[in-house]
């Protein structure tokens, strides 16, 4: 329903399927206002772990992290990890398996 950014440049732009991208300052009110209850990461790894803990304390309560960080456990929220390179190499194998 959502992105944030820090990125004064895309801040107060849309996405091409016209998503709002809002300041991640607005990361509590926003998800308050939306009721938003997921939250995906899609941050550099070293930004992971603050940017779960903002999104925990804004009250998400699950996370998809698409990051390559190894996030800590948070109380009350559910956390996936996707591995983008695992699934891609998964991929490559049944394809070269000739399927």
């Amino acid at each position: 329903v959502a992105l944030f950014d820090v990125d004064g440049r895309k801040v107060g732009g849309r996405t091409r399927t016209g998503v709002p991208i809002r300041h991640a300052s607005t990361l509590r009110e926003s998800v308050r206002e939306l009721a938003a209850e997921i939250g995906v990461l899609a941050v550099p790894a070293e930004e992971a772990a603050s940017a779960a803990d903002a999104l925990a304390e804004a009250g998400i309560r699950a996370l998809l992290n698409f990051t390559s960080a190894v996030l800590p456990p948070l109380p009350g929220v559910a956390i996936r990890d996707v591995d983008l390179t695992l699934s891609l190499e998964m991929l490559a194998i049944h394809l070269s398996a000739g399927a």
